[in-house]
């Protein structure tokens, strides 16, 4: 996607059929130039899903329009003259958008409201650390660790892992309630993280399916993605196989080393994933960016707060490089003169800085060193749900072979987001460790 304000220009080679066609099958170029020239159908338009007027794609495949804040999918209101965009959640004969419906202004006011609400430490570590019924219930069903992960988000990354379930949380009467909308987002009926997980997994494990425990969703992930029929689990796994009741004692317990394990060793392998799915030119291309002194900061900044070099560090980088490619590509379709000729290493880390950046208002200053211009962090377009950069982890998602609009790409987009949280508050020294015990 495209971004401006401050930022320096976007990135790629000048000669890209020409680099594809020499890293790879002819006929893999031919592909890839084929759908890279393909200019997208655009229009500025209100979305019902984030509430802003923003930029929405026709996709390729479909009639559906795709919001480039939120990548929430709508159709065209069905009203005469309108402009506006109908959640496909709830199109249907006769439906007219937020717009026409009348809710647009309140709901938009509300959710400023609770968007610009200013973010410290202190206030992160009171939400996390605060009793309430829904602490109460996480905990008793296992699922107090991904809890809190979404209670330290802000509210609008918290409402783009919504929409990419399936519902829209600013409509919702708990909106800016941080408990109320995590457990939500975990336990939502038909559409919840656990209830896209559970009706899926019992094809995998019957036995542990019932639970419907933070593991149990590890254990979906991985089953899916990285164990095939043909394979047992110590053929692909370090992380020990434990059965219902041992996984129930570990979501329940102050401190699970295990879960970090499978938490680190998942990731570990979407970063090895991800990295055999990129062209050979690609793998040049980042390691040539990274020996560059602005992405030597970075890197190195992230990994003295505390992110494992190899399956956080290059793998956010890995990815924000992917998408800031196939932005290049889209932009050169479209006739943008103002795409540079060769990759900017300035341009890729401010693009990094974009997706660690964010738990706090001031967690820009942790780039004055890295960055040209780290005030552009603060520009108004990367306080919303711009700022939560779907983009980059659809473009990750996409990257491993998942469709985002399946089941298994809501879910694993939505636990992406969730790991890369758990790694953001380590930049504002915040553990999820410190909170995993039960609020008096």
């Amino acid at each position: 996607m495209a971004h401006s304000h401050g930022k320096p220009k976007l990135p790629a080679s000048a000669n890209l059929v020409k680099v594809l066609s020499c890293c790879g099958p002819r006929e893999d170029a031919d592909k890839n130039k084929a759908s890279i020239l393909v200019p997208r159908r655009k229009m500025e338009a209100n979305c019902s899903w984030c509430f802003e007027c923003s930029t929405h794609v026709l996709d390729r495949d479909s009639t559906r329009w795709i919001c480039q804040a939120c990548l929430g999918a709508s159709e065209r209101c069905m009203a005469s003259g309108c402009q506006g965009m109908v959640r496909c959640e709830v199109i249907s004969q006769g439906s007219a958008c937020v717009t026409c419906a009348g809710l647009w202004a309140k709901s938009v006011q509300t959710r400023s409201s609770v968007f610009e609400h200013n973010r410290d430490v202190a206030g992160i570590r009171f939400e996390l650390s605060r009793p309430s019924d829904f602490r109460r219930q996480a905990h008793e069903a296992g699922m107090l660790r991904p809890f809190l992960m979404l209670v330290s988000m802000s509210p609008a990354m918290r409402c783009i892992l919504a929409v990419q379930l399936g519902w829209n949380v600013i409509l919702e009467r708990h909106f800016g309630y941080s408990h109320a909308e995590a457990w939500d987002i975990i336990t939502r009926r038909s559409v919840g993280l656990r209830s896209r997980c559970k009706s899926t997994f019992s094809r995998y494990n019957p036995l542990t399916a019932s639970s419907g425990n933070w593991h149990t969703i590890l254990e979906f992930i991985a089953r899916a993605v990285f164990l095939p029929s043909y394979m047992s689990w110590e053929e692909e796994f370090h992380c020990e196989e434990i059965d219902a009741d041992t996984a129930a004692v570990e979501c329940m317990a102050a401190k699970s080393s295990r879960l970090e394990v499978f938490e680190a060793e998942l990731m570990e392998k979407m970063g090895k994933l991800q990295r055999s799915k990129m062209s050979r030119v690609q793998v040049c291309t980042v390691a040539q960016l990274v020996a560059c002194d602005c992405m030597k900061k970075m890197v190195a900044m992230q990994h003295s707060q505390g992110m494992d070099r190899q399956a956080i560090c290059m793998y956010v980088v890995d990815f924000c490089y992917i998408c800031l490619d196939s932005d290049y590509k889209q932009r050169c379709c479209e006739g943008d003169s103002s795409v540079p000729p060769e990759m900017e290493p300035e341009a890729l880390a401010f693009e990094v800085a974009t997706l660690v950046n964010g738990v706090t208002d001031d967690a820009a200053s942790l780039f004055t060193d890295i960055l040209a211009d780290p005030q552009a962090l603060d520009s108004s377009k990367w306080k919303g749900c711009m700022g939560c950069r779907m983009d980059v982890i659809s473009s990750a998602v996409k990257l491993i072979g998942q469709q985002v609009g399946h089941r298994l790409g809501r879910t694993l987009a939505v636990f992406l987001q969730m790991m890369l949280q758990k790694e953001r508050l380590k930049l504002s020294s915040i553990s999820i460790d410190d909170f995993m015990r039960p609020a008096k």
